[in-house]
Formats: structure tokens, C-alpha cells, sequence
């Protein structure tokens, strides 16, 4: 209980923190340096760190056996673990994406010397696809195989158990979580090439 407690109390802090960020991109919304770093993107990294954060609560939810009452709590708790890790990530990464993505294709017209607008509009749609591939997975894994709360009996005396050990699990739940990591992991691939491609742009 005090480590729950403790861990709790990391997650409020965080999110203080996190509200107090929005509140400053707010304030100096019209600050030339703000401008720069595109308020809504910052915005966005931080509603992706909220929703990654949060993450930690439903893993800390636990229940007795199958028969228990509140067994679709603690269901729904368990596929709640991969949709806000993952949709978190995707928020937080794909707002970072279409920045250095943008970055770079304003290099490439400014050294083939045409000029090109990169709007609002683009970036959405980049972050927009990432969403779309990141929810086509989750969907994928709450449809076909979703994580399911289980309780197995270690040891008994009698028929009465004396220990005991219960975890989220799912009988084909192990692919989906590595299309998940596969798909992070191409996206972070990208983006560092993105990033060695626009390294000597002066800031």
C-alpha cells in the first residue's frame, strides 16, 4: 500500500507538472521563441505525456478470481494498459515526428531553391496516419485476442489457497504487443534519420 500510495502520488505530480507546462505554452503563447516551437505540437507532447503517465494506474489494479464482482473492472484495467501506453507514445512521438518532419521538407525546397508551405494541415495528416496505424492494432488486439485478469492458485492447504498470483493475460496477446513495440520502433528509426538528415540546420 505505501508503494501504491508513492507511485500515486509520482503520477499527481506529474500531471501538475504537465497542467503547469499548458499553462505556460498559454501564457507566452505570443512569445517569438513560442511561436517557433508551435504551441499546438508542444501542447500535444504534453497531452501525450498525460496519457502515457497514466498508464501506471490501471496496472495497479487487481482483483480476486474469475467468479469476483468486479472482474470487468479489472479486464477492462488490463486492456487499458496497452491503449494509453500506446496512444500516448503515438501522441507524444507523432507531434515530434511532424516537426522534424517539417523541418526537413522545408530544407529540401529551400536547397532546391523552390518555395513550399508546409501547413497546419500536413502535419495533421502525418499524425494522423500514425494514429490511424497504432488505434488498427489496438482495435486489432481488443477484438481478436484482449488481455483478460487471472488469478492462479501457487499453493493450497485443503482446497484453501495460501498463495497465490494474478496478472493480465491473453492467449495471443504477445503479437500485438510486438506489432505495437515493432511499429515504435520503426517510427523512432524514422525519426532519427529524419533527425541526422536536418542535424546542420542552423537554428
Amino acid at each position: 500500500p505505501a508503494l501504491k500510495a508513492f507511485v500515486y502520488f509520482l503520477i499527481a505530480l506529474v500531471l501538475v507538472v504537465a497542467v503547469g507546462c499548458f499553462g505556460w505554452i498559454y501564457w507566452y503563447r505570443n512569445n517569438l521563441l513560442v511561436q517557433v516551437a508551435q504551441p499546438n505540437c508542444l501542447g500535444l507532447i504534453i497531452l501525450g505525456c498525460i496519457v502515457s503517465t497514466t498508464t501506471i494506474i490501471p496496472m495497479g489494479y487487481e482483483t480476486e478470481y474469475r467468479d469476483s464482482p468486479d472482474i470487468i473492472g479489472a479486464d477492462v484495467a488490463c486492456m487499458a494498459v496497452p491503449w494509453l501506453w500506446g496512444l500516448g507514445f503515438t501522441i507524444c512521438f507523432s507531434s515530434l515526428f511532424a516537426k522534424v518532419w517539417r523541418v526537413k521538407q522545408l530544407f529540401k525546397a529551400a536547397a532546391q531553391f523552390r518555395r513550399v508551405k508546409v501547413d497546419n494541415k500536413s502535419i495533421v495528416v502525418v499524425m494522423g496516419s500514425m494514429l490511424l496505424v497504432e488505434s488498427v492494432i489496438l482495435i486489432a488486439f481488443q477484438a481478436v485476442s484482449p488481455q483478460i485478469w487471472e488469478r492462479e492458485v501457487l499453493d493450497d492447504i485443503d482446497g484453501y489457497a495460501i498463495e497465490s498470483e494474478g496478472g493480465c493475460t491473453s492467449e495471443n496477446g504477445w503479437w500485438f504487443w510486438l506489432a505495437l513495440i515493432l511499429f515504435h520502433v520503426v517510427s523512432l528509426f524514422y525519426a532519427m534519420v529524419l533527425c541526422f538528415h536536418t542535424k546542420n540546420i542552423p537554428s
